[in-house]
């Protein structure tokens, strides 16, 4: 078992440690122009549009795309005021209709769990697949850690063909995901994932990452958004639904404690990476 570590650093911001893996953080005027390029990626890797009648034996030949959100740092990059834990959770919903797994990690709440996502207006004719799943770091550790010890457990499926992209602006996080050697990664800035999901100029124009956001704020937003999908997940049949399978063993590996999870090694910089024991 992982002891809970009481040194780590939250971070919703800009980190100074370390060169982001995607440089420099760009304005609103160069972020739209790169927009495009990044657009093209993740439909490059996601292939047609997923459908509950695609499958690979129907000649889908793309890759399975896994992406991982830091959820309060979007939330920062956005606005907090004017987006809650449940308001970009929702908008990652919608946005995932047409790819394979969407994972949003969040500080807080009950944890380490994880909660399936279904749209309440879901039509289970057009869209049988759950594509997002939230997962909560609980009370002890924070979403970064949540996010590098995902990435070691995806390096158990190191002999399937995924690719995973990530968005966070922290630095240090990044760096870490990328260390983690997960195959065929990709890291994004905040902003970019802003504008896939619909921010607009005004959004955008004056954000400003907030050092003093309050812990409470985030933290109360976080218990609302996993009480909203509990209660959501009890009204709908979700277990049932069509679900990614290493979507599905994320979930319950969460749920069930995280067996086998390590210390890894710690880096240079300080931050802990971590592994999956035999």
């Amino acid at each position: 078992a992982v002891h809970p570590y009481q040194y780590y650093v939250e971070s919703y911001g800009m980190n100074p440690r370390g060169i982001h893996p995607n440089g420099k953080l760009p304005n609103l005027r160069k972020a739209k122009a790169n927009l495009l390029f990044i657009e093209d990626t993740i439909q490059r890797i996601a292939g047609p549009q997923k459908t509950s009648n695609t499958s690979a034996s129907e000649g889908d030949t793309s890759n399975p795309l896994l992406i991982l959100i830091d959820g309060n740092n979007i939330r920062n990059s956005w606005g907090y005021q004017s987006l809650s834990a449940s308001d970009l959770t929702s908008k990652c919903s919608d946005w995932s209709s047409s790819l394979d797994s969407v994972m949003v990690f969040w500080d807080g709440g009950s944890g380490p769990s994880s909660v399936f996502v279904s749209d309440e207006d879901d039509d289970d004719d057009k869209r049988s697949m759950i594509s997002t799943l939230a997962l909560f770091s609980g009370q002890d550790v924070n979403a970064d850690d949540g996010m590098a010890q995902t990435c070691a457990f995806l390096s158990k499926y190191a002999h399937e063909s995924f690719e995973v992209v990530v968005f966070t602006s922290d630095a240090n996080l990044a760096n870490r995901c990328k260390e983690m050697h997960v195959k065929s990664s990709h890291i994004f800035h905040s902003i970019y994932l802003c504008l896939l999901l619909g921010a607009t100029d005004a959004d955008l124009q004056e954000r400003i990452f907030s050092e003093e956001w309050e812990r409470t704020e985030r933290r109360s937003s976080v218990k609302d958004l996993q009480i909203q999908l509990g209660r959501s997940n009890e009204c709908h049949d979700v277990e049932t639904r069509e679900i990614m399978p290493i979507t599905r063993d994320l979930h319950e590996w969460m749920n069930n404690g995280q067996p086998k999870l390590e210390i890894g090694r710690v880096t240079k910089g300080g931050s802990i990476l971590y592994q999956i024991g035999d």
